[in-house]
């Protein structure tokens, strides 16, 4: 049986012995992430030779991290053998192990190569295409340049510098309480001054000190800025920032929480500019499905969201896929949700011509998803933003899902979702259609009218339909449970008119109408 070939600069990645893909594994894959670790050096990876394009985005990035959740999984391992189909070379690798300071990371694959000290190697530099590791001692000089290799501003001039990168990067990572250092992001070096990559477009050069770990320290100059009506790629470690790593103390009691909901939680992030944006972090653990299949819904749900523009939706500002959990980056509505609003404690006053334009706004909103085939699945007030001028914006599309085309049309799924006292009866057997929607609506309606919890369990008929209709038994009309903040301050014929509309959207399916009928008998009010 032939001896195995001495690893060489020249030797094909696809032919490195597995004991070497171990050792790799061992430095490159550690417990918590870094920059110093196999996502900087997938960063540094271009797509062709003498291309300043990556290979790898931040979507593969979080294919490659799932590996960590499998037994045995190693991103690093599969990250070099994606990596060499392309017939990437040990040169390529070393090399950009070296701009990287990971000198023992060098060393696994080319025993040696940073302890002499005649070599100058970094991803541009080395030329030891036919340097053989140690134990054949032999180095000689290649004469063709490495054709793989992404020309970088922080090539490294000498083995001593890249031991100082090293050193610092270390030292960086164990004094993660220095000058606003966030120890729990994951920050690719491509994200350049602005910490985002346009959608579709080259991600940004790499700067002269992107080597470092990502707990190297982050400037409020690396705050990305905010472009209205563009739809970003951000980095996770960018967000991190901007939300004081996630801040999970309330908003009102000084942290960033904005709130939680079932498929994630959302926090007050600020841009460059001090505009403020939320930013909702995705629940993994709701979705019953493995995690290559959450990472797929994900991103379908991204792609149906860029195509969702209207007045009374939230704005989507961006997304994230590199960091531990995808993100979704949003406008961040000042006056909270109505929920929040309607509630007896709050300080923001809703008089009767605004709940009207909120309905009105509401079921717009509705209307539009209804147009573009599809369909909510989870309206509730806790749903419903406001913005300064308390102008209704539907929000959190954790739940919506396409539907087939023609909007009266009704889908099968397995899969229950929804806040129950929102939910029509069709919805616990799995039936999804517009008509949902319309149900859901409803239940908005009487909250706006009567300001009342949609569940409370002090009151006879805990739900907020049961309490009405006993209400309705026993008083005759709507007008007795109008909300009492309002001070006799509205039309009485407005209030019947969309009580009527309420129980309308509350009948049984048939009988139910989409809310696009709905919509003129509520621009009358």
């Amino acid at each position: 049986m032939p001896l195995r070939a001495p690893v060489q600069g020249s030797t094909l990645l696809r032919r490195l012995p597995y004991t070497t893909f171990a050792n790799l594994a061992r430095l490159l894959d550690p417990p918590s992430s870094t920059y110093h670790d196999w996502r900087g050096l997938a960063s540094r990876i271009t797509r062709r030779p003498g291309d300043d394009q990556p290979r790898y985005g931040p979507q593969e990035i979080a294919v490659f991290d799932l590996e960590y959740r499998r037994p045995g999984g190693s991103p690093t391992m599969v990250l070099i053998n994606d990596w060499g189909t392309v017939n990437a070379t040990v040169q390529d690798l070393v090399g950009h192990l070296i701009d990287m300071g990971h000198l023992a990371a060098a060393e696994a694959v080319l025993p040696g190569i940073t302890t002499d000290p005649n070599l100058n190697v970094s991803s541009t530099t080395i030329n030891q295409d036919t340097y053989e590791s140690s134990s054949t001692g032999g180095v000689n000089e290649a004469s063709n340049a490495n054709p793989h290799s992404k020309r970088s501003d922080a090539s490294l001039d000498s083995i001593q510098e890249a031991k100082n990168l090293a050193q610092r990067a270390s030292q960086a990572s164990e004094n993660p309480g220095d000058s606003g250092v966030v120890s729990s992001s994951s920050e690719s070096p491509h994200a350049g001054d602005q910490g985002e990559v346009h959608c579709g477009s080259k991600a940004g050069q790499e700067s002269s000190d992107s080597a470092v770990s990502t707990s190297a320290p982050v400037e409020s100059s690396d705050l990305p800025d905010f472009e209205p009506d563009k739809v970003k790629e951000f980095y996770y470690n960018r967000l991190s920032f901007m939300t004081d790593s996630f801040n999970d103390v309330p908003l009102r009691q000084g942290g960033n929480m904005v709130g939680e909901g079932g498929f994630g939680t959302v926090y007050l992030g600020r841009f460059s500019d001090g505009h403020e944006c939320a930013v909702k972090k995705l629940k993994q653990s709701v979705f019953q499905c493995s995690d290559i299949d959450v990472l797929k819904q994900y991103q379908n749900e991204l792609q149906m969201l860029k195509r969702l523009k209207h007045p009374n939706l939230v704005e989507l500002y961006g997304f994230s896929f590199d960091g531990p959990t995808p993100c979704l980056i949003f406008n961040y509505l000042h006056n909270g949700s109505l929920l929040a609003a309607l509630d007896k404690d709050s300080s923001l006053h809703l008089p009767w011509e605004s709940r009207v334009l909120i309905a009105q706004g509401t079921a717009q909103g509705l209307s539009y998803l209804h147009s573009k085939d599809v369909v909510h699945r989870d309206v509730k007030s806790a749903n419903v933003l406001l913005d300064a001028d308390l102008t209704a914006k539907v929000a959190d599309f954790g739940l919506v899902r396409a539907i087939p085309e023609g909007s009266s049309k009704t889908h099968i799924t397995s899969m229950i979702i929804g806040t129950s006292i929102y939910m029509p009866p069709e919805a616990r057997i799995g039936e999804v259609s517009p008509k949902g929607d319309s149900f859901s609506f409803g239940v908005v309606l009487l909250e706006l009218i009567t300001g009342l919890e949609p569940l409370d369990q002090s009151r006879e008929g805990t739900d907020i339909i049961s309490y009405v209709e006993v209400i309705i038994d026993k008083c005759g009309d709507i007008l007795s449970i109008v909300d009492p903040r309002l001070t006799n301050a509205y039309s009485e014929m407005s209030a019947n008119k969309m009580y009527d509309i309420a129980t309308d959207c509350l009948l049984k399916k048939l009988k139910r109408p989409l809310l696009v009928d709905v919509l003129p008998r509520l621009m009358e009010l």
